[in-house]
């Protein structure tokens, strides 16, 4: 197996997009065609399949990039010692990075097992520095300057930010032990209707978007305003509200937490932002990074 037939696969399965991920790999989309077409024979597997128009990854080319991502790394690792001239060379304009990445605190923080160490390791020479805050934060923190690039919750709305999605995060729906949904398995939308739901005023972008899908479905929902502390969180839940998180979400001694919604029908669209115009080229590594880490913890989510 030619490993570079791995790392195609694994731009396809982060990128989402042939274009983008041949241009990543500095050749043409055909080529990258005919490569996971070849890996597909060699394997027996299909890798590809079409939906739609589209082409999209199948499960079994997901999991197998999730399985072979520390060795891809490590490939990507050698190359960049055997490289380390010309990647100083064009990285020597910028010496220090400051990245926020979201911590929604009770909603729920996806990335709590992430080794962010691979990425320090990725991106040397350079100085790196990770700042954990709420995706609001983290937004004013780009736009004011403070910090480089960001990860947040929500595609943004300003023209002086450029973007790139990273994935779609699954919403779940925390609640008390012997609340009556709790013996369901998944909740379903219309299931939301007869319980107040605490209103999510740590994510910006949220509300508007949870209301836009909610009326579009005829849904008609009680919010309640819910400060996003521990104990707050505890005595809404007690009187049989539900609190909406990511996966690793509020999860108490007193609580549980079950899948809202079929599969992708609600989700929280995750997004990389910094300035328009300051593109370097370690932004691509950032956003392979985080792509190829939430591919796994999505992963993780649908086998558990």
């Amino acid at each position: 197996m030619d490993i570079r037939h791995l790392k195609y696969l694994s731009a396809v399965v982060n990128y989402g997009d042939y274009q983008l991920a041949a241009r990543s790999l500095f050749i043409s989309p055909q080529g990258l065609s005919k490569a996971i077409r070849q890996l597909e024979n060699e394997l027996g597997l299909a890798l590809m399949e079409k939906v739609g128009r589209e082409s999209r990854p199948t499960n079994a080319a997901i999991e197998l990039i999730a399985r072979s991502s520390q060795l891809i790394s490590e490939y990507d690792m050698l190359l960049g010692f055997l490289c380390t001239d010309k990647k100083r060379e064009v990285l020597r304009d910028l010496e220090k990075l400051t990245l926020g990445v979201y911590n929604a605190g009770l909603r729920g923080d996806i990335f709590s097992n992430t080794d962010f160490s691979l990425l320090f390791d990725r991106l040397q020479p350079i100085r790196f520095e990770l700042i954990r805050r709420p995706s609001a934060v983290c937004l004013g923190g780009v736009l004011n300057g403070i910090l480089d690039a960001a990860v947040i919750l929500g595609k943004p709305n300003a023209d002086e930010l450029s973007y790139h999605r990273i994935a779609s995060i699954p919403v779940h729906v925390s609640m008390v032990v012997n609340h009556p949904l709790g013996a369901k398995s998944g909740i379903a939308l219309s299931d939301l209707n007869d319980w107040p739901i605490a209103y999510p005023d740590d994510l910006r972008y949220i509300p508007n978007y949870m209301k836009r899908e909610f009326d579009r479905k005829s849904l008609n929902l009680t919010f309640e305003e819910v400060p996003p502390k521990s104990e707050e969180v505890d005595a809404f839940l007690e009187k049989g509200g539900l609190f909406l998180t990511s996966p690793y979400g509020f999860i108490g001694n007193k609580t549980i937490e079950r899948p809202l919604g079929s599969d992708g029908e609600i989700a929280f669209d995750m997004y990389m932002i910094y300035r328009e115009g300051e593109v370097y080229s370690i932004y691509s590594d950032i956003l392979f990074f985080f792509r190829n880490e939430l591919n796994k913890i999505l992963l993780t989510i649908r086998n558990r």
